[in-house]
């Protein structure tokens, strides 16, 4: 590892490269970056990360090193497990990655956290990178809006300047190899953490719980200054922009949908464009200030049912309560200074949607609202309510569309509304937090009178669209759509403008088509639930009743001629034949129906169950054209590009 004084040199050894082969991504300006779950599986590992998920993270490594390990997923593993150095405990997911493999939330603050070997079940070691360079400062959190929750974090470590790199996730790689995946290594300023304990909130007086976690931050904003690095044009530039400066995105800006584990729903990260068939319906629009985090107001918050007759048990409406802002010890309340500082309307609050925090933080009284009129029981240790699996109603909510609306004021005080299915908020409690998995609802009450404001976690992110414009100074809101989605679109942020593009919000009923089920446990959707809701039409009534009338009467006619004939003919033998007889050569012919003729059944997107817990797939359209892209040709030739990234540095000591 290399250690520089402030300003000494420029940094040739970091300079942006892309590794490509002959096959090109969706977009040369977009990419669409791999998670965790887009990997193979191999024994140990799914992708899969908790303790209060399961969540899927972005997939990458940190450094320069020539052995990448990986611990399993879930488990906090020694570093002398992983240090072993052998050959065979380095999967073959994981060959393309240059470093020690870090996976990481994806954040839109400016600084990365990454784990050191240090804290248990973290894999960098900033010595054995060829590419770390000391920035000869110590840290504590190093996100900016990953700092802003309610997990309080004992944490430190010291800033360093390294290569990340990311796995393009436009590729579909069949076999085991992936040696012939696209990979990105850039430039990224990094808090190597040396030491992280979350410790959770608790409200019954015990010690707190605290745990590790395992999951760093990626962050995709502007690199910091100030207290880390020299002020000034030669300070190091930030991820998105290092990757525009270099031709590999249009844009610097991002956009992020979390998909769900549970519902094998893959997640979304784009860099420098969007997924349209990610966003449903309205589109709200808020300002940004590049330098804070994200805020927006929520106004409201609903309980309701998208289809009639899958939940009965609450009444539809608002379950709103409005923020405490009374003075504390005779000083203004912070929720009071952030709303007027921001302009919000009174009883609204302040709110961040950040995926690097888990849980949905509310104003105090609204998880216990919801927790009075569902099988919810409140873990005081937790400070969390865990869901009664024993209840009855429990199971019918997990088959209902019922749902939890959250009322958004955007910049032009419109109303947007985003509905979270309860069934994505029926997540899982790991250890240590519990001693064996338990459900659990993740929304949590919180006082902020320390930050004025809530956070809006990966929970609530799971259905929601969420964009970042770092140029236009917008982040963006719309609804997402459930697990079968439509056919990938993906569209260019320089292009779009501000009109970003959306899906019919019809959608969202189809996207969770199979999944939402009536009170009598009939699949919304299928013939025994229409025939239950709607049973037999007025109109199909009234046409049995005239065609049987009908043909009463055509019956009663032929009867009626049929004596006449016999009354007419005079005699007790046999009458004439009325039909004549087909020629001998036609008596055996069969009609066959025209061949010429197209015979189809309706087309309806279909979910497919994933091959293996570590592999998803997307439901497509199978009226719509879906091209798969497969990096096995056997004359793709694999060349390492270097790329001009020649961009002064100054650094100083602490």
């Amino acid at each position: 590892m290399r250690r520089r004084r402030p300003g000494q040199l420029k940094v040739d050894a970091l300079s942006l490269f892309a590794l490509s082969t002959s096959i090109s991504p969706v977009s040369a300006q977009t990419y669409r970056v791999a998670w965790t779950t887009d990997l193979i599986s191999y024994p140990n590992y799914n992708g899969v990360y908790g303790p209060d998920g399961p969540w899927q993270a972005i997939a990458l490594s940190v450094g320069n090193t020539t052995i990448t390990y990986l611990p399993p997923s879930g488990e906090n593993v020694t570093s002398d497990i992983l240090r072993l150095g052998d050959e065979a405990i380095i999967p073959p997911n994981q060959r393309g990655f240059r470093g020690a493999f870090s996976p990481m939330w994806p954040s839109g603050g400016g600084m990365s956290t990454v784990y050191t070997t240090k804290v248990p079940g973290g894999n960098y070691t900033p010595e054995e990178s060829t590419t770390c360079i000391d920035m000869g400062t110590l840290i504590g959190n190093g996100d900016d809006w990953a700092g802003y929750s309610a997990h309080l974090q004992d944490s430190w470590g010291k800033a360093v300047y390294d290569i990340v790199t990311l796995a393009d996730g436009s590729q579909i790689q069949m076999g085991d190899d992936f040696s012939g995946r696209q990979y990105l290594s850039v430039n990224a300023t990094l808090a190597a953490t040396e030491q992280a304990v979350y410790i959770l909130p608790s409200d019954d007086g015990t010690e707190k719980t605290r745990y590790t976690p395992l999951v760093g931050t990626l962050g995709l904003g502007q690199a910091p200054r100030g207290m880390y690095l020299n002020e000034g044009p030669e300070s190091p530039v930030g991820v998105l922009k290092a990757l525009k400066e270099n031709g590999v995105i249009g844009y610097e800006g991002f956009s992020l949908h979390m998909g769900s584990v549970m519902h094998k729903q893959p997640g979304s990260l784009i860099l420098g464009g969007y997924e349209k068939n990610r966003a449903l319906g309205q589109l709200g629009t808020f300002k940004f200030n590049r330098d804070e985090p994200p805020y927006m107001f929520l106004v409201d918050v609903l309980l309701g049912t998208q289809i009639p007759g899958t939940w009965s048990e609450f009444v539809d409406g608002s379950i709103w309560q409005a923020p405490d802002e009374r003075p504390v010890n005779g000083s203004q309340h912070s929720a009071t200074f952030m709303r007027q500082a921001l302009g919000g309307k009174g009883g609204s609050a302040v709110v961040v949607p950040n995926p690097a925090v888990p849980y949905i933080y509310l104003p105090q009284g609204i998880c216990e609202t919801v927790a009075e009129r569902l099988p919810l029981v409140y873990d005081k240790r937790l400070h969390l309510y865990t869901w009664d699996v024993d209840d009855p109603a429990y199971g019918k909510l997990m088959e209902s569309s019922a749902y939890m609306a959250f009322v958004l004021s955007d910049s032009a005080a419109s109303n947007l509304t985003i509905k979270v299915p309860f069934q994505l908020l029926n997540l899982t409690l790991e250890p240590p937090l519990v001693d064996e998995p338990t459900p659990y609802f993740p929304c949590q009450s919180l006082d902020s009178f320390m930050h004025g404001f809530w956070t809006l976690g990966r929970a609530f992110l799971q259905a929601a669209f969420f964009g970042v414009d770092y140029e236009r100074n917008l982040t963006y809101l719309a609804q997402a759509p459930g697990p079968i989605t439509e056919q990938r679109v993906v569209k260019d942020f320089a292009l779009s403008g501000e009109a970003i593009e959306t899906n019919d919000i019809a959608q969202l009923e189809s996207s969770w088509m199979g999944l939402w089920k009536t009170v009598d446990g009939n699949n919304v959707g299928s013939p025994a639930a229409e025939q239950d809701s709607v049973g037999l039409s007025a109109g199909a009534i009234a046409g049995v009743v005239v065609g049987a009338v009908v043909g009463m009467g055509i019956l009663g006619f032929a009867v009626l001629k049929l004596l006449m004939r016999k009354r007419s003919s005079g005699h007790s033998g046999p009458a004439s034949p009325s039909v004549e007889k087909m020629d001998d050569d036609r008596s055996g012919e069969k009609v066959e129906l025209d061949t010429e003729r197209d015979v189809s059944e309706l087309g309806v997107p279909t979910a497919h169950e994933m091959d293996s817990p570590g592999v998803f797939y997307e439901a497509q359209d199978p009226e719509k054209e879906v091209r798969v892209k497969v990096n096995d040709a056997p004359d793709a030739k694999l060349e390492c590009v270097e790329l001009p990234a020649d961009v002064p540095i100054k650094f100083h000591s602490a």
